[in-house]
Order: structure tokens, then sequence, then C-alpha cells
């Protein structure tokens, strides 16, 4: 059975989604303290998640009671919570972080967490689009959307602790900036300096292993073995996954993150080529480009000053963009299209203007579409 905090996710794992825990009642009448972690970083396959947990900073001397030593202490009333939290959430067994996180679940009314689940899909999209939208760059973004999130709920958040993506002043810097009524500590390998962190921590581990876990693949029609292990470049299985799962034509499902050098030497190596058109033509490409915008700036421009002359709507006449292929072999006329949209910018006389665009096989478009237009009927 699929474990609710994750379901949304699993439901098309081909986007991002957010998860949460209930917000605990204390944290919006008490000040509070919260920690940011990541997990999944590294991984070519899976998602990556960014989790937090907070609660309140009149528990935190119980909380942090045996300092950096990496025990985490809830107490509540005469209950007391005992978890341990080491310094890397990565050290400890599976068993021992769903314990972990069945703890903090378990003081639902004193701890609250949430998460987001950044799918390999949105993460590869972002990091091969045109402007590349870097790994520490959504690090960021997340970290501050998960504020957002935890101070749009209602609680008095005072104090973060957050794991550093980058260099840790210039992040610590720019989360004060957009947060300044909140005390932001930055710093590496927060989770083993403060136990808030460390909770955090554990919970992004165990919601990744869940997706992992309960994956469903949405590449229908097609058998994919879902023995890929942990995710991470070096364990054998996931080497193993990536051999064997490539198919030439179409490459990975989307649990793979494209954008990884490990994806892609196999992709080079193995998959079938792809030529792009503007491969070994890059300069011709960019000038037609370059030529259409053209035409369409001038066309706009040259639209805009018939409609002032001849004082016909402009809809009708960008019927002419409708037709370029019309437009540009009837104009051009044997001239470039550039030199002949020159020359009817510049002509002074209206009539004339008007008879050299309409003389075309437009003229009857425009005709039959505003039969009563003293300019058209000239």
């Amino acid at each position: 059975m699929t474990m609710e905090y994750i379901q949304t996710f699993i439901s098309d794992t081909r986007r991002s989604c957010s998860t949460q825990s209930s917000t605990p009642a204390v944290s919006t009448t008490e000040e509070c303290f919260m920690g940011i972690d990541e997990a999944g970083r590294g991984p070519v396959l899976g998602p990556m998640v960014y989790a937090t947990c907070f609660g309140p900073i009149s528990r935190k001397t119980e909380i942090e009671r045996l300092g950096f030593a990496g025990e985490f202490i809830i107490v509540q009333s005469i209950a007391l919570c005992r978890c341990r939290f080491y310094v890397d959430s990565k050290q400890l067994s599976e068993k021992q972080r769903d314990e972990l996180f069945g703890c903090i679940r378990s003081y639902s009314d004193l701890l609250g967490w949430k998460a987001e689940i950044l799918s390999p899909n949105d993460i590869s999209n972002g990091m091969l689009q045109r402007t590349k939208y870097s790994l520490n760059a959504l690090s960021h973004d997340t970290a501050k959307k998960l504020i957002r999130r935890v101070l749009d709920d209602g609680v008095l958040l005072s104090e973060v602790y957050v794991d550093t993506v980058g260099d840790p002043g210039k992040y610590q810097a720019l989360l004060q900036d957009m947060f300044p009524h909140i005390k932001i500590t930055v710093s590496k390998k927060a989770d083993s300096l403060f136990p808030i962190v460390s909770a955090a921590s554990i919970c992004a581990k165990v919601i990744r292993d869940a997706t992992l876990k309960e994956w469903r693949f949405v590449e229908r029609g097609v058998e994919i073995s879902a023995d890929f292990g942990s995710g991470y470049p070096a364990d054998p299985a996931t080497k193993r996954w990536l051999q064997e799962s490539l198919d030439p034509l179409f490459g990975y499902p989307s649990l793979v993150r494209f954008s990884w050098a490990t994806c892609t030497t196999i992709l080079d190596n193995k998959a079938h080529a792809v030529k792009w058109p503007d491969d070994d033509d890059s300069q011709p490409m960019r000038q037609s480009v370059a030529k259409e915008l053209i035409f369409t700036v001038h066309t706009m421009a040259t639209l805009q000053s018939l409609k002032n002359a001849a004082r016909i709507p402009l809809s009708a006449l960008l019927i002419v963009l409708l037709f370029p292929a019309l437009v540009i072999e009837h104009i051009i006329g044997g001239l470039t299209m550039l030199a002949s949209l020159v020359t009817l910018l510049q002509c002074e006389d209206r009539a004339k203007a008007f008879k050299f665009i309409t003389s075309y096989q437009t003229a009857a478009l425009l005709k039959e579409k505003f039969p009563n237009s003293i300019a058209v009927r000239s």
C-alpha cells in the first residue's frame, strides 16, 4: 500500500509535488525553529527531495539536550521519545530511518514537516533548457518555497537552519535578504551540527526511498525492470539497470535524469545518433530566423501604417500574416523581401501604397472579408 504522503507524486511521477504533515497548533502560538535538508542530489535516477522539520523554540533546550552528540530528544508532558539522528542519514539502515521518521510523525502535535518532491523529469528539463536552470538554483528556490509554505500555514518561524548548497555565506545572505525577520543560519554539514536539520534530513531520505520503492512507470506498452537499486551512479544495480534498460531509439524512461553525465555518456555511445538541422549549418539557420523576424517586424509596421493611411481596421490587414507563403511569393516579386518591405514603408502615396499590397491575391481575401470598406473598393 502506497504511503499517503507520496500518493500524489506516485500518481504521476513526471510532475514535482508537495507533501506535508498537519501543522501543530503550538507552532502557530509559539515561536519556532526549523531545519532544511535534502536527499537525492547526486543520483542519476529518481527525484530529489527537499524537506523541513520544525518545532517550538520553547522545547529547544530539551531537543538539544545532548548538544551536538547527534541525539534528538522530544519531550512532551511526561513522555520522552529519544530518537538518534546521526551525522548522515545515509549512514543509517532503511529500517532505522523509517523508525526515526515514525518517531517524528508520532509527535504530530509538537513537530511538523513539509517536503518538495522534485521529479527527475523536471530536474532534467531545467538543466537542459536553453538557459540552464542549475541544480544549485533549483535547490535555493526550493528552500525558499519551503520557508514560504511554513509561513503561509501560520507558523511563527523565527530561526531557520539550512544545510548549504554552494557557498554558505552567499546562500545565507540570499535567504536573509528574502526573510529579514527570520534568523537564518546556513552551514556545511548542518545535519551534524543542528539536530533539527538532522530530522529534516531523515524526512527527505525516507520520502525519497518511498518514491523509489513505489515508483510507477508512466511509459506504456513496454516492460521496464524495477530492479534499479538506489539510483546512485556507483550502485552496481543502478549501473546494470542503465545498461540493460536503454532503448537505442527512445532512450530511457522518465525515472532517469537525462542531464546527468552518467546518462549522456551511455546515450552517446549506445543510442542512435540524432542530427539536428542546424548542427552543420548553424549560421545560415540563424540568418533564416533573423530574416523571418525582420519580415514579421516590418510587416507589422507596414500594416500599422496602412491602417492609419487607409482607415481600415488592423484586424483586416492582419489577414496577410495568415498567408506568409503567399505574401512572400507575391510581394517580393523578384526583389529581396527586405527591400520590398522598405519600399512599401517609405511610400508616401496612400492609394499607391494600398494598391501595392492589395494588387495580389490577398486583395480578394480582404474584399471578401470587408466588402463595404472604401479602402478595399478603391
